[in-house]
């Protein structure tokens, strides 16, 4: 529905009951936190913790959103400074909905963004989790290498099993898009 010439001049959009229902849903998810979580408590958190606090929780959420940022324009036709900001906005998201399903705003901001259809935005995000997964798994191996040693089998295997997956990123994530295409794309040549 086009805007009005009004809205258009003035720089303004205008209000929809999309937007009123987001913002009811974000009021209740806020609202329920709030409740599980004790106002009480969190005004008592707000005011004891030193203020730096606040400031260096910033600076790193910051750094790391941008970086994740940075991760999706490797990833996805877009420029690393959009990609950025995009990662921000999807990291807010996760951080809001319930149970991780802010991811799934991803493969529809690519699309808006950087013109990705849908099933190449699903690709996408799977790809950012073989990452995330891969780089989780080369971590975990390490570190079990580290603290037990390598000198005994059991812990050779587990170590170079939870480190392995990075080694075969390309060819997981290979299999992870073309699952992807063949689940979310529409049939025939013209769709995938």
């Amino acid at each position: 529905m086009p805007e009005t010439a009004s809205g258009a001049q003035g720089g303004r959009r205008r209000l929809r009951p999309r937007h009123i229902l987001q913002m009811a849903a974000g009021l209740v998810l806020l609202g329920a936190v709030l409740a599980v979580a004790g106002p009480a408590r969190v005004a008592r958190l707000l005011r004891t913790t030193d203020p730096l606090w606040y400031l260096a929780a910033a600076g790193i959420y910051v750094v790391v959103a941008a970086s994740r940022g940075l991760r999706l324009a490797l990833l996805a036709p877009i420029r690393p400074l959009r990609a950025g900001l995009l990662g921000m906005v999807v990291q807010a998201a996760v951080q809001v909905i319930p149970a991780r399903l802010g991811e799934l705003s991803l493969p529809v901001l690519l699309q808006r963004e950087a013109g990705l259809s849908l099933s190449g935005g699903a690709g996408t995000l799977l790809a950012v989790r073989a990452l995330d997964l891969a780089a989780l798994g080369a971590w975990a191996g390490t570190a079990v290498g580290i603290r037990w040693g390598l000198d005994r089998p059991v812990i050779l295997s587990a170590s170079a099993a939870l480190a392995l997956p990075l080694l075969f990123l390309p060819l997981l994530t290979a299999w992870a898009d073309r699952l992807a295409t063949r689940l979310l794309a529409p049939r025939g040549l013209a769709g995938r």
